[in-house]
Parts: C-alpha cells; structure tokens; sequence
C-alpha cells in the first residue's frame, strides 16, 4: 500500500468516515504493522523496514543506555497494556512506563506502601466502607500531554473490568462503585472494609493511562454483558474486548502512562526499547533507554553479559551462580522474592485417592528433603515458609518454628497409621518452563519422588505435561498431586491467604480445602487496619491450616540478576522482578 493511500485512510479517521478499526484492518491486510500503524497515528517517523539487526547493535552501547535480555517471543512478553497484562517478566518494563496510585518501590520491604500518584494514603469512612483518594496535581501523560485527572484514574479502572482479561478481578472483586468527586478526587465504595486496598491498588493492571488517547485507540469501558453458557468464541468476538484488543496493539508500541519512561519499539523477536521520558513529573531518570533484548536461553542470557552485549539478565540457572560471583567483571543482583513452589495435593477423595487422607499429607510433608532442594538445587538461594504465606508477610516468621521439617521415620509411622496400603501417586508438574527461581522441573520433581518413595508403600508416578495442560487440569479439580508456582499480584499477606485458604476460592477450590473458622478469621484480618492485630489473625489462621497439609511449600526463591559490574541504581523486587526507575552506568 503506497504512503499516500495510508494517508488517505488517516484523513478519513479524522473526519469520522472510517472506524479505528477499520483503520487498523485495512493497513493490516496491506502489510502495515500495529507498531508502524501506531507511530504514523502519532506522528512519529516509521523506519525502513526489512533490517534484521536489533536497533540497539547499530550504535556502541554506552553509560547512555542499559539492555536487560530476556525471553521476549512466545509467551514471556505478550504486551505492555496494563487492562491486558498478566505476565510475570514484562513487569520490569511496567513499572518503568506506568504509575499507579501507590507503590512499595523498596524491594526489601515491599510492603511499605507509599503513594505515587495519589497524594496521601486512603482517607477511609467511620465505617470503613468508603475511601476517598486525593491525586496529586499537574502530572502530564507522556505522549499527548493531558494532564492525568480522576477521569482518568475512573477510566484505566473501569477499562480493566471491561476487558475479561486475568487481571480482570482486581478491578472488580475489591469494589462495587468508584465515583469522581472532583477532578483530583476519587471514592471508592467497598463491598467490605480491606486493610489491603492501597497495595491492591499498587499492582501492575491497575495503572493509569491516559483516558483520552486510549479512547482514541479505540478502547472502552463498555462492560460485555454474558450468558453463562456462552462459550469462550463468543465471549472473545465480543464488540467491546474486540475494542479493547484493538486499543492494546497501539499501546503495545506506544504507552500512555504518567511513568519515567515510554515505549519507542515493540518488537518480541527481537527488542522492545524504552526512552526516557523528558516531562517526567518525578525524579528523571538516569538513562536515556531501556533495551529488552530477545534471548530465550538462561545460559544464552548469561553469556551476553559477559561479552558486553547486554547489561543485565533476566535469569540465572542456578549452576552458574558461582560463575559469575566469581567474575570481577560481574555481580549478581538479589533480593527474597515473594513467590512459591509447591506441592498440592487433592482433598477430594474422586481424585486425590490417598491423598484426601490427611495422615498421608503429613507423612508426605515430613518425607521431604527441604534443605537438600534449597542447598543442592538452588545452590542456597531459597527460604521455606511453613505455609503458602511467604516471608515476611504476617504471621510467616512466628510459624517457621512449626513448619514440616524432614523426618523419615515420623513419615512411615503416619502412612502406615493412614492405613492406605501400597499406593502409586501421580504428580503433574510443567514440562515446558522452569519453576520458580530458574529451577529445572524434572531436576526437582525427580528429587521429589525419590524423597516420597522412602516411604514403605509409596510409589510415584511423575507427569509432565505442556503448562497450558497441566493448569487446566489443576484448575478444574481433576488432579492427584500436583507442582504449582505462585506469584503475588500485590504485596499484601491477603493475595495469598484468600485464595489459598478461604472456601471456594482459587486455590482451595481446586484442592477442596474448606475450614469455616479459617473463613471467619480471614473476614477478620481483612478488616483488621491495626497491624499487630493484624498479624495475629494471620498467624491464627496459618496454625489452623498447618495440621490439614493441602499444600506442601517446597521453597521460596531469592531473585538473582546476573549483571556487569558498572551497572547501578537496579533492585530486584518481588513485585516488579526489577525496578529499573533508578538504574545508571559507570564508565
């Protein structure tokens, strides 16, 4: 399609005679791109295709610019909308082109809650239902200039519920209405009092974006409306998520945050590339880009520090730890995460067999050898909380004294009391990516099994099985035993106790773990706005749930950044994977 008729079409958007999407379809189908689409609807230069080199390798890489590579292609990096993200490694890039209303930027104490863009903490009703947020003034969206309002802040939220996507529940679950009151101000009315509702409202999807320019991209706060046996084709061809889907190739290869950097190439093949944002409301950053450069191996990624192509990489095999820490020219970034790795075991006797038998939990959970998986597969870069409550967050530290520690022969006299006989379990686990903290599943699954099997009249059976698979099947309940990782969506004790613990809920349902006390107490700590009391909901709850075993905690992993040694101002966050605001290089 010649350069005049792209022209033509773009008139014809501007005078009303042609949809976005139509726009979009019919460069489409002439070969032009979203991202070449997007800057021309900018009014950014579009470059001359056909270069197979990476932008970034045209030019030296200099104290100006820092390259992270990671796995970008095939479903590490499938966008930077935040009404669609639900990825867990395209979060560093997030956090560096998005604000939200509040943040825990430190990543050694992520739940200390600050306010970015609002100004000041929740201002909550007598009865706790209500919560007013003040916004600070003056900040401007990086690409259009608008300044960001509570029109805003309502539409970025309002988008999010509209979208179906994964990240859908936070904007849906936490409250029935949000109203403006003035233009700097929000009220948000809640279904129930939540001492966790500022870190509910510091994650990722719920990022504001400029309202105005993501309405001229087409999106929508239009909430689809569905049958309940509609199918999942109808569901996705629906006129508003078909908009919304539209909105998200355009902000892919443009952003439309407030943050300190925005995106200027979306390409997963090959690098996704930020530039400094010149009208910055904060703190300016240091650098002029961000490259993230596509290199799907950890050992691949490893090797490009080394060299010098790359500043940072996403992931470190465990092996190599030693490797780099003793490389002069290299250092590795670190910080506790707050993920898991776990064993869940069925509480539904239809599927999980022996293991709806609580003294097989146990003798399951005093069967394995944590230290040795710590030690010798994750070459020491893991903790191990008691339950899927990770540390440090309420109640964890207290019930570490009480945690399932190896005990082999504890283990035979409780599989032999179960009366259950000789028994063949199955464990799932994914056959096609690494558990949490770059472990390799087969190295872990096979140690598991050789622990279990120690135990007179236990056989297991592993099953990889693609993830996609083995989710699906976790997710409707038809499983035995199963190796599940867990990431949080905000640093708050809730995101983990709710959906671990609370009756129909995530994770207990998909185990059939139900205990009305422990429902009860939850409502309670959720409620709970004094922190000490607080912790000790948290900590009742965790003792109450100890002796059931749905779940064995297998480790939770440090995060490790293997990075060249003139890189600084980067800390690994449990939350945002790295925090990138701050980053500069020495010479």
């Amino acid at each position: 399609m010649s350069g005049t008729r792209i022209t033509d079409l773009v008139a014809n958007l501007h005078s009303n005679e042609l949809t976005r999407r139509d726009l979009m379809v019919k460069a489409g189908v002439a070969g032009m791109s979203a991202s070449a689409l997007s800057m021309l609807l900018t009014g950014r230069a579009i470059a001359a295709p056909g270069a197979s080199t990476p932008r970034y390798l045209v030019s030296k890489i200099d104290a100006t610019t820092l390259v992270v590579t990671d796995a970008l292609s095939g479903a590490y990096w499938l966008g930077l909308d935040p009404a669609w993200y639900y990825e867990i490694n395209p979060t560093m890039a997030m956090f560096a082109i998005y604000d939200q209303l509040y943040a825990g930027q430190d990543g050694s104490n992520p739940t200390d809650i600050q306010p970015l863009l609002a100004d000041g903490m929740p201002e909550l009703s007598e009865d706790l239902l209500t919560a007013t947020i003040k916004l600070k003034q003056g900040i401007t969206f990086q690409n259009t200039g608008n300044e960001m309002t509570a029109d805003d802040v309502i539409f970025s939220y309002n988008r999010l519920a509209a979208t179906y996507a994964q990240s859908s529940f936070l904007a849906t679950d936490y409250w029935t209405d949000i109203q403006k009151v003035d233009d700097y101000t929000i009220a948000i009315t809640l279904p129930a009092p939540n001492a966790g509702l500022a870190a509910v409202l510091a994650s990722i999807p719920l990022s504001i974006t400029d309202s105005k320019q993501v309405m001229e991209f087409g999106g929508t706060t239009d909430r689809p409306e569905f049958t309940d046996d509609a199918t999942d084709d109808e569901r996705a061809s629906n006129e508003s998520i078909l908009a919304n889907r539209d909105a998200q190739n355009l902000i892919n290869s443009t952003s439309v945050g407030t943050g300190p950097f925005k995106v200027d190439q979306w390409d997963t093949n090959s690098s996704v590339i930020l530039v400094a944002n010149p009208d910055y409301w904060g703190e300016a950053p240091q650098i002029e880009q961000i490259i993230f450069t596509n290199i799907i191996d950890a050992n691949a990624q490893l090797q490009a520090v080394e060299t010098g192509d790359a500043d940072i990489a996403y992931s470190l095999n465990p092996d190599s730890v030693a490797a780099v820490e003793s490389n002069p020219d290299l250092q590795i970034i670190s910080e506790s995460s707050l993920s898991i790795q776990y064993l869940a075991m069925n509480l539904n006797e239809e599927f999980g067999g022996p293991m709806a038998n609580q003294l097989c939990r146990q003798a399951f959970a005093y069967a394995i050898d944590y230290d040795s998986i710590i030690n010798d597969i994750l070459v020491g870069g893991a903790v191990r909380p008691a339950l899927p409550i990770p540390l440090p967050l309420s109640g964890s530290e207290a019930m570490l004294e009480k945690a399932y520690t190896l005990d082999l022969a504890r283990a035979q006299e409780l599989w032999d009391e179960s009366g259950v006989g000789d028994q063949e379990i199955e464990i799932t686990y994914d056959s096609d990516s690494p558990g949490e903290g770059g472990v390799n599943l087969e190295t872990l699954a096979t140690a598991i099994k050789a622990n279990l099997e120690a135990i007179n009249g236990v056989t297991i059976r592993l099953s990889p099985m693609p993830g996609n698979d083995r989710v699906g099947q976790y997710r409707a309940g038809e499983f035995q035993a199963t190796i599940s990782p867990w990431s949080p969506d905000y640093p708050d004790v809730d995101t983990y106790a709710t959906p671990f613990f609370q009756t129909g809920t995530a994770a207990a349902a998909r185990v059939s773990f139900s205990n009305p006390e422990v429902d009860d107490l939850l409502k309670q700590g959720l409620a709970e706005t004094d922190p000490a009391a607080r912790d000790a909901i948290y900590l009742q709850i965790q003792e109450l749930v100890l002796p059931d075993v749905p779940y064995i905690v297998l480790y939770q992993p440090v995060y490790r950044k293997p990075a060249n040694a003139t890189v600084a101002g980067v800390t690994v966050h449990p939350i945002y994977m790295m925090n990138l605001r701050g980053a500069s290089k020495t010479e």
